[in-house]
């Protein structure tokens, strides 16, 4: 996930980002995600590459069950 934090309405929370989800062979990407963030926090969007791909605005609404509770 990498942008605007939502709140639970949808709504960006101010002033809060987010950059996560690099684990494994994902963490040589942590430092185009750094730039892009930075690009985003400083002019509105980022400039090098498009990252609506990762945005957290996705997860909104959406409700995942805990696949424990099943049978």
């Amino acid at each position: 996930m990498a942008g605007p934090l939502p709140a639970r309405d949808g709504t960006p929370l101010p002033g809060a980002y987010v950059g996560a989800g690099l684990m494994g062979h994902g963490l040589p990407y942590a430092p185009i995600l750094g730039l892009l963030l930075s690009e985003l926090i400083a002019t509105g969007r980022p400039q090098t590459l498009p990252i609506a791909p990762f945005d957290p605005m996705r997860y909104v609404g959406a409700a995942h069950p805990p696949t424990w509770l099943g049978p």
